[in-house]
């Protein structure tokens, strides 16, 4: 489906309003702050919904290189999160660790694929169903991956199977980062796969640090 981006008219504001494709229909998203943070942050909106979250709710975060750099931020928003993260690490690898340290957290984040190869469509859709049965019915939170082809080969195979996956899983939510950095390029280096710290940038405001229980028993 089609999407579309425009800057808030306001003066000064850092806002973005973008159309998102959900399910059949078009959602309207305005981020109040830049970065890949704010769209991880909406993944785990979603996950809990829009109402209050149990207070037992908690979330495991298994990522790479792109989840060190949002490391500091999660963890003042999202008191107790537990996150693994590692420079260079491999969905492969993600799953050997979901399998040791999953405690029944109520959200996990798989925020992996962007060290894998892009060819191997059909192992990583496997690993994404061994992380549903590992995880029972906890909400899954993956992310589409930004990278250029590797040895000439696009990763949009990998978020194809991201993509399918979730619409067929039905308690999974996809944070559209590639979107994102379409939108907004200045978030990454040249190199198109890591983030600037102005991609970074994530300095929570006091409202948004109150509604951070409400969205998440975080």
């Amino acid at each position: 489906m089609p999407s579309s981006a425009a800057r808030s008219p306001s003066a000064g504001s850092a806002a973005t309003i973008i159309t998102l494709p959900y399910g059949r229909v078009l959602v309207r998203v305005r981020l109040a702050k830049r970065g890949r943070f704010a769209f991880l942050a909406l993944g785990l909106v979603g996950a809990f919904g829009l109402g209050t979250a149990p207070a037992s709710a908690s979330v495991l975060d298994i990522g790479d290189s792109l989840t060190v750099g949002s490391e500091p931020t999660l963890k003042q928003i999202v008191p107790g999160i537990q996150i693994d993260a590692q420079v260079g690490r491999s969905s492969a690898t993600g799953l050997s660790l979901l399998q040791s340290e999953y405690g029944g957290q109520s959200v996990v984040v798989f925020d992996l694929g962007t060290n894998d190869d892009p060819s191997a469509t059909r192992q990583f859709l496997a690993e994404l169903q061994q992380v549903r049965r590992i995880i029972g019915n906890a909400c899954l939170v993956l992310s589409t991956i930004n990278r250029p082809p590797y040895h000439g080969v696009s990763f949009a195979g990998l978020n194809r199977v991201i993509e399918n996956f979730a619409l067929r899983d039905g308690n999974a939510q996809v944070v559209p980062w590639q979107l994102y950095t379409r939108i907004h390029p200045e978030v990454v280096y040249s190199d198109g796969v890591h983030v600037t710290p102005y991609g970074y940038e994530s300095a929570p405001t006091s409202s948004q640090r109150r509604s951070a229980p409400a969205v998440a028993g975080w």
